[in-house]
């Protein structure tokens, strides 16, 4: 690969590092797939320019935002269903009257 190539990547991966963080102090779950694009690219650049520490360091990045995605994605999916069932419980607050003459112990 040509230093020219490598460069843009380089240049590429840190653009998209920036955007990223945007992104996350937006409290965007994107932000995860968008550093992951951003730290393949710093991975392809150690891999051609032979720097075995940078390999390793986004190895683990890219481990780090395919987790964070996950986790972020289903913290989103949790706080949906409670605001849900929250928006149910306020529309009917007969219901949980009911639930607790029929258990006082709630």
């Amino acid at each position: 690969m040509s230093p020219f190539t490598t460069t843009l990547i380089e240049w590429g991966a840190t653009l998209l590092s920036l955007y990223g963080f945007w992104l996350c102090i937006q409290h965007r779950s994107i932000c995860f797939v968008v550093f992951l694009v951003a730290d393949l690219g710093w991975f392809v650049s150690a891999y051609v320019n032979f720097h075995p520490s940078l390999l390793a360091q986004q190895s683990v990045y890219i481990l780090l935002n395919i987790v964070g995605y996950i986790m972020w994605r289903r913290e989103e999916r949790l706080r949906q269903e409670l605001e849900r069932y929250e928006s149910r419980r306020l529309k009917n607050p007969d219901d949980e009257a009911k639930v607790l003459i029929s258990n006082p112990e709630i």
